[in-house]
């Protein structure tokens, strides 16, 4: 049975949020795996069922009801009235309710920052409970476990981020091919297998550039994001930092992992000294649905390619 440390349980509150993949977690070592990877023998049967033999589980269930409950729990008991206000007309908008509520709080940091303390605290109990349900069919005693408030920057604590500058490895490169097969999802296989041979043969070890890989992985060393991109210059030129691909595992996403490669990429490359682009093979619009956090910040100052067109951001 997992401990559940600050580590675990960064991934834990992650998986909770996680609305977008199904995830399952490993009973020995508390990090999540998308169901698919995981194989049917050691799937749990369904959410309800705790089995003290099981290998995976289902993490703590949390759904967009609960969600809303806890915004409208929060905004009740606001203290500022301009914020409880701007907050209640959110929770009363309807469609696109989570993102109102998101937009409300931009508006009024004070009350953002207590919302994120609220969340944490509400979050992790919902992670406890579960926790000791888990250990309870085990024979095992409950655990206590104080709040801790002090999750401002989830992804910079639960990640590790390294900058490695040569040719990527063959493990990133598979995650590039499998990005660019999303990026061009419902394309014709014979011209996705065509582009990625183009891809292949311009970018290489031997092309005259330096190439740098920004991976984002796991505790367990599991790599969930990569951002590669290569510098060239070329006489009396700016230098041209080209970012190929930014990609975070579909399981991970949302959690701000590419908004931090991304804004390392800007860091590691200043608009005073390089011309900054970053290539999609799916263009804005994938760029956009895949990693909306950082559509702000990047695509109006940044140029997005897609097979040799430029799309202004």
């Amino acid at each position: 049975m997992f401990e559940l440390n600050d580590g675990v349980m960064r991934q834990l509150l992650f998986a909770v949020e996680n609305k977008k993949v199904s995830l399952l977690v490993d009973v020995s070592t508390g990090e999540p795996s998308r169901e698919e990877d995981v194989p049917h023998d050691v799937r749990p049967p369904d959410r309800e069922t705790l089995d003290p033999s099981a290998t995976f589980v289902y993490p703590p269930d949390w759904t967009s009801a609960d969600g809303f409950a806890l915004m409208s729990r929060f905004a009740v008991h606001e203290s500022d009235p301009a914020a409880a206000t701007a907050l209640q007309r959110a929770l009363d908008a309807g469609r696109g309710v989570f993102r109102a509520f998101k937009d409300a709080l931009r508006e009024h940091p004070e009350a953002e920052r207590r919302w994120k303390a609220f969340k944490t605290r509400e979050l992790q109990g919902v992670v406890l409970e579960w926790y000791n349900a888990l250990r309870d069919v085990r024979g095992l005693p409950a655990v206590e476990r104080g709040v801790d408030e002090d999750f401002d920057d989830l992804v910079e604590e639960s990640f590790t981020f390294e900058t490695v500058r040569g040719f990527p490895a063959d493990s990133v490169l598979e995650l590039d091919s499998a990005a660019v097969r999303e990026a061009l999802a419902g394309v014709p296989d014979q011209i996705v297998e065509e582009f990625l041979s183009r891809r292949a043969a311009n970018l290489t070890p031997e092309d005259g550039s330096e190439h740098v890989v920004i991976s984002a992985t796991t505790p367990g060393e599991r790599r969930v994001g990569f951002l590669w991109y290569h510098v060239s210059s070329a006489a009396d030129t700016p230098r041209l930092a080209t970012a190929e691909m930014v990609y975070v595992d579909p399981s991970f996403r949302g959690l701000g992992i590419a908004t931090h490669l991304v804004e390392e990429f800007f860091r590691i490359n200043p608009e005073a000294m390089t011309r900054r682009v970053i290539r999609s093979p799916g263009g804005v619009d994938w760029f956009r649905r895949c990693f909306p956090a950082v559509d702000a910040g990047v695509l109006s100052t940044s140029i997005v390619v897609r097979d040799g067109y430029r799309f202004e951001g």
